[in-house]
């Protein structure tokens, strides 16, 4: 049912649906149709437009509590969710971009600080093995004591309540998380709903500075407002059904 309702509010399909109701509507009622039809366009344009998606995704960009060497507070544990596998014409699945930028973010870590490494994800529809154990198989590295795998995680919540089973026996508390800079502030308040304490790298503002060309709409616009929107809407389901708190967005 989500899915559904994501799909209808999510951008182009909400902005079409805007100018044919405008333009329907317009048959029986020329003012307010041409209202909808205006207000379609001027917001298709608002959301092609770099800048607009710049602002709009900013509160999700600063999740965390950034960690650098020397902080009292030290990671116990570095935490890489996957984001997604695809499979290719050969029937073989490999993990997508995403999950290869976690990882070599992660790894570094783990082999720089010597902090053991979970990497959390389960089976994507239709494939036999869990997006963890494609992305140890990507790298060619095998689960030992200090690289574990988490292999039934299908979504941010699972991730967060799967890991925090994981780590609650041996009493560890302080994460470190790897993960994309959006998606961050979902999975970080999932894991703290768990009474974990998350920690990350510092936030590179490099990647969404303004420039005067962010005022000229571009397909870019748009992939950045999806991003945002699709995190929103998730944190919004995660709130309504009780998965996160309110609370659990303080670091």
């Amino acid at each position: 049912m989500k899915e559904i309702i994501s799909a209808f509010i999510m951008p182009p399909f909400s902005l079409v649906l805007i100018l044919i109701v405008g333009w329907l509507v317009q048959r029986r009622n020329e003012r307010v149709g041409r209202l909808l039809f205006t207000l379609g366009a001027v917001v298709s344009i608002l959301i092609f437009m770099p800048i607009t998606g710049k602002v709009a995704i900013q509160p999700l960009l600063h999740a965390v509590k950034p960690w650098v060497p020397g902080d009292p507070i030290m990671p116990e544990v570095v935490l890489i969710p996957t984001g997604g596998a695809f499979e290719d014409q050969n029937h073989r699945w490999w993990p997508n971009n995403y999950s290869v930028s976690r990882m070599t973010s992660g790894l570094d870590l783990h082999k720089r600080y010597g902090l053991p490494l979970i990497i959390s994800g389960g089976p994507m529809p239709g494939s036999q093995d869990s997006e963890a154990k494609l992305l140890v198989r990507f790298f060619n590295l095998e689960e030992t004591a200090d690289i574990r795998l988490e292999q039934h995680s299908r979504t941010t919540y699972d991730t967060a309540r799967n890991v925090a089973q994981l780590l609650r026996p041996a009493g560890v508390k302080v994460v470190f998380l790897v993960t994309t800079d959006v998606h961050m502030t979902r999975m970080a308040a999932s894991l703290r709903h768990q009474g974990l304490q998350i920690l990350g790298r510092p936030f590179n503002p490099m990647i969404y500075e303004y420039t005067w060309w962010d005022a000229v709409p571009k397909n870019f616009g748009l992939s950045i407002w999806n991003e945002a929107l699709h995190e929103y809407l998730a944190i919004a389901w995660y709130l309504a059904t009780g998965k996160i708190s309110i609370a659990d967005f303080q670091h």
